[in-house]
């Protein structure tokens, strides 16, 4: 199967967004996701299919190369310019306000209008020669208008205006650049009259915290200044981001006793707008696993045949869990495809009275080595198995827990008998965690099985919480994977990698 044919639906998100974004008076929102889970892709998708209804201009400050000194609101305003420019507007019907008129300005010095622009476009990753053009009738369009507008306050403008020019991030931001955007933003709603026009401020909990601050609060005080109007004239303006990481940048600068809710509440009409496809992730993961093959004494299976088999359903108990707790975003879903799992050798590792230990007996090390190969951060993965919250009624895998929990015991308990036991004789003993007690007993046997005699463990456990037995459906089992996965790990024990 080619990733290309591995398509997200986007029905449900794409209703549910628009309806948020045609709310009366919904002039400012957030859009907010963890990393990976497909905002820019959903964004680009929706706005191509509703070209009639917006234009769109839609910025990426991440790609910006901003050195320390610089001021990233300047370099979104030239990058909202270029993209005016690429638009091919008639820049003869652009009219500068007469309270700022820098006729004056621009006679004496046309330099110092055009170009710090022209300097600032490869800082936003575009190229001059795409308006190069423009540029040109935008210089002579400007000369032209304003050759004859003289008087007796020139040299007091002209001061005036050099001070506008050269004041980078005011509070106001009213300079010539803005003063331009607002008209060509007039111009582009004019000429397509049914058209909204859209600001989207895409990545913006990924650049450096001093700009992303600089840019929230340019925005604030425009807001505080004239709360109908968005910056630029800007119909909507929509900031992408994931509102938890903004949240902990705030108190990682401002302190955890600062409300955070005060600061970012005017940066949104309504309610923040929760981006998530969960659902319809959970529908394409039975399609997930049937792509990835498991390889082993040279046969190959696809994963998903196999899922009556108790190792096969723990991989895939654990990789849907992650999905229903947020941590599978479609970025790192589709790296998971077309995944072959390889199991190099059944007579392998420890003995036992000279009997081997087969993988088949040992299944853990196939779900280990699988997990190994299938997940692409492999130590992000075991990490999130720490706060992955069990869902036994939301999980079609959860009806083999209790296998799922012998199939870790002799792992979990290995520090205890590295190995050293005797056949038929069983060593007890306990696994204590949080508030949970786990006493298990262990007793290696001999498996007779398709001609061959190897050793498997005969176990069985019993779970107390402060002091008091429970039911096996209440142990944190991911928890306990990711011990024993550490173990497995620290002591070496996957002898099938």
């Amino acid at each position: 199967m080619e990733k290309s044919d591995f398509k997200i639906k986007t029905d449900r998100g794409s209703s549910n967004f628009g309806n948020h974004l045609k709310q009366e008076d919904n002039h400012r929102i957030i859009f907010s996701a963890p990393f990976g889970t497909g905002k820019t892709t959903f964004l680009k998708d929706y706005f191509v299919r509703h070209k009639s209804e917006y234009q769109v201009f839609h910025l990426f400050p991440i790609n910006y190369s901003v050195a320390s000194n610089e001021d990233i609101f300047e370099l979104i305003k030239y990058d909202i310019l270029f993209n005016f420019l690429s638009l091919g507007l008639e820049f003869e019907k652009v009219t500068i306000p007469k309270s700022i008129s820098f006729g004056f300005f621009l006679q004496n010095n046309p330099e110092n209008i055009i170009m710090p622009f022209v300097r600032q476009i490869p800082l936003i990753g575009k190229q001059v020669a795409k308006v190069a053009g423009e540029i040109i009738k935008l210089y002579k369009q400007f000369e032209l208008d304003h050759k004859n507008n003289q008087s007796d306050q020139e040299k007091t403008l002209i001061k005036f205006l050099e001070e506008i020019n050269q004041t980078k991030g005011s509070a106001k931001e009213e300079d010539f650049y803005t003063q331009l955007i607002c008209q060509l933003a007039s111009q582009a709603k004019a000429k397509d009259g049914v058209k909204k026009t859209i600001l989207i401020i895409d990545d913006l909990d990924r650049i450096d915290p001093d700009h992303i601050f600089r840019i929230l609060n340019v925005f604030s005080a425009h807001f505080d200044h004239n709360s109908n109007e968005n910056k630029f004239d800007f119909d909507k303006i929509i900031l992408v981001c994931d509102i938890n990481n903004i949240r902990k940048i705030y108190s990682n600068r401002y302190g955890q006793d600062v409300d955070f809710s005060g600061y970012i509440d005017k940066f949104y009409s309504k309610d923040i707008f929760s981006f998530e496809l969960l659902y319809e992730i959970e529908e394409k993961l039975h399609e997930l696993f049937r792509s990835i093959k498991l390889k082993a004494t040279r046969e190959i299976y696809d994963l998903y045949d196999l899922k009556s088999n108790e190792d096969v359903r723990f991989i895939m108990y654990l990789i849907f869990a992650l999905n229903k707790s947020g941590g599978l975003p479609v970025r790192k879903l589709l790296k998971y495809l077309n995944k072959e799992i390889r199991v190099n050798d059944n007579r392998s590792g420890p003995r036992i009275n000279g009997r081997y230990f087969s993988v088949y007996d040992f299944r853990l090390l196939i779900v280990h080595q699988a997990i190994r190969q299938i997940v692409p951060d492999y130590d992000s993965f075991l990490n999130s198995l720490d706060s992955i919250s069990e869902n036994i009624q939301n999980n079609p895998y959860s009806d083999y827990r209790s296998e799922y929990l012998k199939m870790l015991i002799p792992f979990l308990s290995f520090p205890s008998h590295h190995w050293k036991l005797e056949l038929n004789e069983s060593l007890t003993g306990s696994y204590v965690y949080d508030d949970y007690k786990l006493d298990w007993d262990i007793k290696p046997i001999e498996n007779n099985a398709s001609g061959n005699t190897t050793i498997k463990f005969d176990v069985t456990c019993k779970t107390f919480n402060n002091g008091n037995e429970i039911s096996l459906d209440s142990l944190h089992l991911f928890k306990l994977t990711k011990k024993t996965f550490d173990i497995v790990e620290k002591y070496d024990l996957n002898w099938i990698k």
